[in-house]
């Protein structure tokens, strides 16, 4: 290398290197109410760091309230409760997913940036999902879901957002008494 070319660097500085952004695959979280585990849904990617089509979103549970290992959900959990399906999101890129629990709120799985998102309605508003937490009465064999909490950020401001979803239960006829 010459002086001169030396000096160059010195003075404008090394030619910037645009790496590939580092992503984590986590998408968002299920915490509940019963304990500190978590059901973690994360991005699948293919080695070209596009969303894997054959599958793209692997969930599993993160066992806060022990040390922190993975475990696979169990064959119940996965068809009832904390299951989901993946489909192409048709012209669009990216994929909707569909819990199995609740099909009536997608989430859109995208690279935003580069990196994988979870996009959702929240509380009125279109943002990236990050958190969902279920509080749950499991005083009786079948636990019933009180409330659910979303949590994300705004798509176009990036400020949090936030949305209580009440879960009505049925009323007993009057007169009668529900079992």
């Amino acid at each position: 290398m010459s002086v001169s070319t030396l000096l160059l660097l010195l003075i404008l500085g090394e030619p910037s290197r645009t790496a590939a952004p580092t992503c984590p695959p986590e998408l968002f979280r299920l915490g509940r109410s019963k304990n500190a585990n978590v059901v973690v849904y994360e991005a699948h990617l293919s080695t070209a760091g596009t969303l894997d089509p054959s599958a793209p979103v692997k969930a599993s549970w993160v066992l806060l309230a022990s040390k922190g290992e993975r475990e696979e959900l169990s064959f119940f959990e996965w068809r009832m409760a904390y299951g989901f399906e993946v489909r192409p999101a048709g012209p669009s890129p990216g994929f909707v997913f569909t819990f199995k629990a609740r099909e009536d709120r997608p989430v859109r799985i995208v690279l935003r940036d580069g990196c994988p998102v979870g996009i959702a309605a929240i509380g009125g508003r279109t943002g990236i999902l990050r958190r969902i937490f279920i509080q749950a009465d499991d005083r009786y064999l079948i636990p019933s879901v009180e409330y659910v909490e979303v949590f994300g950020s705004d798509l176009e401001t990036g400020k949090e957002l936030y949305e209580r979803i009440v879960v009505s239960r049925p009323q007993a006829p009057q007169g009668e008494l529900m079992p």
